[in-house]
């Protein structure tokens, strides 16, 4: 499933493109068609060509957010109607190292099962390389704690000896 849901992401990211070099060649031809222009009619003809790309390329994201929505929704709901509860991870779809990992995939189905990269080991891997941190940094919490108790001690008993100290002078 997750080679299919590569495939069609892939070639929906691949339509886009093209779109994005159609409006490029729609532009060159459309206004560029002298052999001289001047500098306000380069600037012109690149601020057309600079709100052709934004266009298509936010409308090319927004189609793709939303099929991704819809197919997150399918998904959420054929696991509740199994009864599973899914739960979204959503630091680890912005991971680097995973996503390089998922822009290697290749989209043969002996990659995705046996040679290949192994997107969930990886994702396991940092899920437990996360959890080693966190239990690291809750060790540090509590060593913190206890160095903060003994400082707060050692701070009342110098108090108290420079009080001696002062009251012997004195």
């Amino acid at each position: 499933q997750v080679i299919k849901f590569i495939k069609f992401f892939r070639s929906k990211r691949d339509l886009g493109l093209e779109q994005i070099q159609c409006d490029f060649d729609d532009t060159k031809n459309d206004q560029l068609v002298e052999d001289m222009y001047t500098q306000d009619e380069v600037h012109s003809a690149f601020d057309s060509m600079s709100n052709v790309v934004k266009h298509t390329a936010r409308t090319e994201l927004s189609s793709v957010i939303n099929m991704t929505v819809l197919l997150l929704a399918q998904l959420f709901e054929s696991a509740d109607d199994q009864g599973a509860i899914l739960e979204m991870d959503t630091s680890s779809i912005e991971d680097q190292r995973l996503l390089e990992e998922v822009e290697k995939m290749r989209l043969d189905k002996t990659t995705s099962k046996g040679k290949g990269v192994r997107l969930k080991d990886t994702l396991e891997q940092t899920k437990k390389e996360l959890m080693q941190c966190e239990s690291d940094r809750d060790l540090a919490q509590g060593k913190l704690k206890l160095t903060s108790k003994k400082l707060k001690k050692a701070e009342k008993e110098l108090t108290k000896l420079r009080a001696k100290l002062e009251a012997g002078a004195g």
